[in-house]
């Protein structure tokens, strides 16, 4: 499934990120719209799983892929394309508010003996790029020609 949404607290590009709860991962916030929402919650996502805390990021998901997999071997980051499909250069740092569209799947897994649902993200498409730039940021939007990001996918 695609996910559409703003991306915010994006730590997704070079090496993982020490996660004071699940040690070293890549992650970001994925702002989502109230149909997403729906979507999610009636396919058996929690709605705990779903944040809201009342800042620009609106209702939105967290994504975390763990540095180190269950079996012990190292985790690939995920792939990041710009909207021609093309490998993200990792020199352009992504920012908040940059839309992105995340072929996304709901996975069945365990934690303290009880299964739940929950959205794990594959891979991410930048759209429309925010671009960080340390104390600032700037806009960059996708190709002209490309009228729909989710048709782009």
């Amino acid at each position: 499934m695609i996910l559409q949404g703003k991306i915010y607290w994006a730590k997704i590009l070079g090496k993982p990120v020490e996660d004071r709860f699940v040690g070293p991962c890549w992650s970001f916030d994925l702002s989502i719209d109230e149909k997403t929402k729906d979507f999610l919650i009636n396919n058996g996502v929690a709605k705990n799983k779903i944040h809201n805390d009342g800042d620009d990021r609106g209702d939105y998901v967290t994504f975390q892929r763990k540095a180190v997999k269950k079996n012990g071997e190292a985790a690939q980051p995920y792939a990041v394309v710009d909207a021609h499909k093309k490998p993200w250069d990792d020199s352009k740092s992504i920012g908040n508010g940059s839309l992105v569209n995340v072929q996304a799947a709901l996975n069945t897994t365990e934690f303290n003996g009880k299964t739940f649902i929950k959205p794990s993200a594959i891979a991410l498409q930048v759209w429309t790029l925010v671009e960080y730039a340390g104390k600032g940021f700037k806009e960059k939007t996708g190709d002209d020609t490309l009228n729909d990001p989710l048709e782009a996918w």
